[in-house]
């Protein structure tokens, strides 16, 4: 006996497809519709990011079924609402059947623009290697423009270098540079924060001049001079063996401290001067060796005042001066064959007794000092009979003390007695 009813058959699930409202999508901006289509009867979609189903939120995120189809709706679509491949499952009472992965393709940024390093120095050394960097997160990457204050520069790419700052004769003084970053995709724009500084040549080839002729010290005055072959000079000081000069009675700097006047100059000015030029990228230096003729000074003889006959005898003569002073030797006014600091007998005579006169001279000043020595020859034996002069202030002196503890004693007594 037949049915009076027709027998419905399942008819399995195929053709399983995802396809997009829109090709490209731009974040914040775009609602895009995912349409999951599929033949079959009794169909049941579901949407799966990877592993994970894709959840209705009510209110970005919307989902719609219909008996052959699916449709996933994002409305203001995020870079992070579908991170991964998706895929669609259509499914009845027969089989399961799955799509291929979509990939839906979100376009963002740029998001915030940033300049490394964001603070550099505020004096950069010229033709050195520094390079500003730019950077945001973008897709599709974004393009880059320089400003220099508000001018566009002719500069493409992320990267700004100092060579191409100083090709533009830019960077004479502290001034703002700032990066732009464009979206084609999103026609989207953003700006970095600005960046300042100025680029300054290193000061190089420090040299000090001062006077080439004698110097001699009463008399002679010197200026010394200090200049850079190259790079802006902010400041300059000076040293004298590793201490500040400062300006007095004889020291007189101009007032860019670039010279220095010495006047009159002194022995004391005998030394190195260094002169310090300085900015803010560097300090060069530069020497000058000060060589000031003076003297002699007083001359000074020592020796023995007295000796015995046969007696070895060495007088020395010194006196300051530069350059050292040529000495010469008189007896009893009459000149010898000595001409050093030294004068030596090696066995005295009778006759030696007498004066010796040292006289030293400066070629370079012209002046001469002499000093006046009295020798006294005596018979062997003479010396030592006699106390010598420190003996004798021996015995003064223990004199002296006895004498003192005599008088405290009977000091002492007196006060003991009623």
């Amino acid at each position: 006996m037949q049915s009076l009813f027709p027998v419905l058959h399942a008819v399995p699930v195929s053709g399983v497809t995802i396809k997009s409202s829109l090709p490209e999508a731009i974040e914040h901006n775009s609602t895009v519709v995912l349409t999951c289509a599929a033949t079959g009867s009794d169909l049941k979609f579901a949407w799966l990011m990877g592993t994970t189903a894709i959840v209705a939120d009510g209110k970005r995120i919307t989902l719609k079924q219909e008996a052959l189809s699916s449709s996933l709706t994002i409305t203001g679509v995020l870079r992070t609402d579908l991170p991964a491949p998706v895929t669609c499952t259509a499914t009845n009472s027969l089989e399961s059947k799955k799509s291929a992965p979509f990939s839906l393709i979100v376009h963002y940024g740029p998001d915030e623009v940033s300049i490394t390093p964001p603070n550099p120095p505020k004096f950069l050394r010229s033709k050195s290697n520094f390079s500003l960097s730019c950077a945001s997160i973008s897709s599709p990457p974004a393009t880059f423009s320089w400003y220099h204050g508000q001018k566009m520069m002719e500069v493409a790419g992320p990267v700004l270098t100092l060579e191409v700052i100083e090709k533009y004769k830019l960077g004479l003084a502290v001034e703002e540079y700032t990066c732009s970053a464009t979206n084609a995709k999103t026609q989207r724009v953003g700006s970095s924060p600005a960046v300042s500084f100025a680029v300054m040549e290193a000061v190089s080839g420090a040299k000090v001049s001062g006077p080439m002729s004698i110097l001699i010290a009463g008399n002679s005055s010197a200026n010394l001079s200090c200049a850079a072959a190259a790079g802006s000079v902010q400041s300059t000081s000076w040293k004298k063996g590793g201490a500040a000069v400062s300006a007095g009675s004889r020291l007189v700097f101009s007032a860019d401290m670039s010279s220095l006047l010495i006047s009159p100059l002194m022995k004391e000015d005998n030394g190195v001067f260094t002169c310090m030029l300085t900015n803010p990228i560097n300090t060069d230096s530069a020497s000058y060796t000060m060589l000031v003729n003076y003297g002699p000074e007083a001359a000074m003889v020592s020796g023995e005042s007295a000796v015995e006959v046969e007696t070895k005898v060495v007088l020395t003569c010194s006196a300051a001066s530069v350059p050292p002073a040529n000495f010469t030797w008189k007896f009893n006014g009459t000149k010898t064959d000595v001409k050093a600091a030294v004068y030596q007998i090696e066995a005295a005579r009778y006759k030696n007794t007498g004066t010796y006169t040292c006289e030293a001279h400066n070629a370079v000043t012209g002046m001469t000092s002499s000093h006046t020595h009295i020798l006294s020859v005596k018979e062997e034996g003479e010396l030592e009979e006699g106390l010598s002069d420190g003996a004798i202030a021996g015995i003064v002196i223990a004199v002296l003390v006895a004498l003192g503890a005599a008088i405290g004693l009977i000091m002492y007594c007196r006060q003991k007695v009623p």
